[in-house]
């Protein structure tokens, strides 16, 4: 456990200050992008591919999440969409203070300037990742299945 909160506050460092481009995802997905918007095109069997994600990134894709400020939920993720939508609004542009493993589970908090904070905990029933961050260096922090993590090369969401 200690290695994992060693390995993301190093990864995270650079990240420290830069503004967050919060948005939702397909399902009750999250993304929170900083620094430099990447662009990357693949080539499928219906034609090209864009996907856009910033230099550094956390992926939610398992888990509840919920955007606070003060401790107080703003919206989570089982929320209606405007709500939602509204909230990244507001969290958008805010600097990026640190992210916090909070135990085993890897429950997470993302804390940024003036209060505000996006909560996850983690779904243990699911056999997928919880969350990740991707570094400018194309590697991927990967919380979970369960109760595991590794630091490889980044798969794109």
């Amino acid at each position: 456990m200690r290695e994992a909160i060693e390995v993301l506050n190093q990864i995270t460092r650079p990240i420290v200050g830069l503004g967050v481009r919060p948005r939702s995802l397909y399902g009750c997905g999250l993304m929170l992008d900083f620094g430099q918007e990447m662009v990357e095109v693949q080539q499928t069997s219906r034609g090209e591919r864009i996907t856009k994600f910033g230099e550094w990134s956390f992926y939610l894709s398992f888990g509840n999440w919920s955007i606070e400020k003060y401790s107080r939920q703003l919206a989570y993720w089982g929320d209606d969409e405007s709500r939602i939508e509204k909230t990244l609004e507001e969290l958008y542009g805010k600097r990026f203070a640190q992210a916090r493993i909070l135990n085993e589970k890897f429950d997470l908090a993302i804390e940024f300037e003036v209060g505000y904070s996006v909560q996850i905990v983690s779904d243990l029933t699911f056999e997928n990742d919880q969350w990740n961050f991707f570094d400018a260096e194309k590697k991927g922090f990967i919380a979970g299945p369960g109760k595991t993590w590794r630091y490889q090369s980044r798969d794109l969401p």
